[in-house]
């Protein structure tokens, strides 16, 4: 038995590559008992090349990474589990942990997630930890939502295995002037479900839709127009902290 902790959860993983054993072994832990096993099959790693080639056209099937696409489906199947029985989702962004609290950047890829959150270290340096640079687990436990670093932290691998309380997440958009303003909820929900995991079977859907209700009664949700200068980060910090920013 191999098992990794990830957002509070002891999963038995049987990786089949290197290159994912390597990718996890931040997470492991010495524990004998498990609260779930996850098993890949041949068909499960072919079945994320052919999702990553139909959103990829310029891409062939055989052209794409076979280590990655076990990482892909391993990540798929976790983030599944977790969201039918323990209570939390995937939210694809970019987390860091201040002052004790998390606070998330999300956004379609491209947007600048990753350079924002560059930005925040420049201007804070070690009082500024970056929990996820892209794929974050988030659960729900005694109405706290908390945000947990996981093996996935984009091409940049930006991240740690640590977690936060969850406080606010940005809605981030590209400007040349930086404003933020808070979020109307039917702009809010729509958005969020963009940046999740998608699901067909009722019980994952109904448990996603629960769960971004809880976001939007627990959670501040603002829309951040930035541009990508270290002002950005005042802009955020005007609305986090609600006071001046500290010296830096």
């Amino acid at each position: 038995m191999s098992v990794y902790r990830i957002a509070e959860l002891n999963i038995d993983i049987q990786p089949r590559s290197d290159y994912v054993r390597k990718q996890l072994s931040d997470f492991a832990v010495n524990e004998e008992t498990a609260d779930f096993d996850i098993a890949l099959t041949k068909e499960d790693i072919l079945n994320e090349q052919k999702i990553y080639c139909q959103n990829n056209t310029d891409i062939k099937l055989t052209d794409f990474s076979v280590d990655l696409c076990e990482s892909l489906a391993l990540y798929r199947k976790i983030c599944r589990k977790i969201t039918m029985d323990y209570n939390g989702i995937l939210m694809h962004g970019a987390v860091i942990c201040y002052k004790g609290k998390a606070h998330m950047f999300t956004a379609p890829s491209g947007t600048g997630k990753t350079t924002h959150i560059r930005l925040w270290k420049k201007y804070f340096g070690d009082k500024v930890e970056i929990i996820n640079g892209d794929k974050p687990i988030l659960r729900e436990k005694d109405g706290i939502i908390t945000a947990y670093g996981t093996p996935w932290n984009g091409k940049e691998n930006y991240g740690s295995n640590i977690s936060a309380p969850l406080k606010s997440i940005f809605l981030l958009k590209r400007g040349k002037i930086n404003t933020v303003k808070k979020c109307d909820t039917r702009q809010a929900i729509p958005y969020l479900l963009s940046q999740t995991l998608r699901y067909k079977d009722e019980k994952s859907v109904k448990n996603l839709l629960d769960f971004i209700a809880k976001i939007i009664q627990t959670v501040n949700i603002y829309e951040l127009e930035c541009n990508m200068e270290l002002s950005a980060v005042e802009t955020s910090l005007s609305v986090i902290d609600e006071i001046i920013p500290e010296e830096h």
